[in-house]
């Protein structure tokens, strides 16, 4: 699995966790992605690493909640080209 790879030397790289978190919102792994954001955030070390990171988490929230409360427009926007941040919610 590339997490146990990423994180074997330092598991509190932000760099890393910052890279895994898009990685999975890229796959579509949007609740994994969140919680990795929010991890970046607590690790950021300079304040544009903390607003760049907490942006992410808060539009990766937002994306989860649309697709909860309204699941036909989740499904139309997959249609469409990739729906909320790619693939299927999982």
């Amino acid at each position: 699995m590339i997490e146990t790879n990423i994180f074997a030397v330092d598991p509190e790289c932000d760099i890393a966790v910052a890279t895994m978190a898009q990685l999975l919102l890229q796959q579509g792994k949007v609740t994994q992605a969140l919680e990795y954001f929010e991890r970046a955030a607590e690790l950021s070390r300079t304040e544009g690493e903390i607003v760049n990171a907490l942006s992410y988490a808060e539009a990766t929230r937002t994306q989860l909640e649309v697709s909860e409360k309204y699941p036909q427009l989740q499904a139309r926007l997959q249609q469409m080209g990739g729906g909320l941040g790619g693939p299927p919610v999982r």
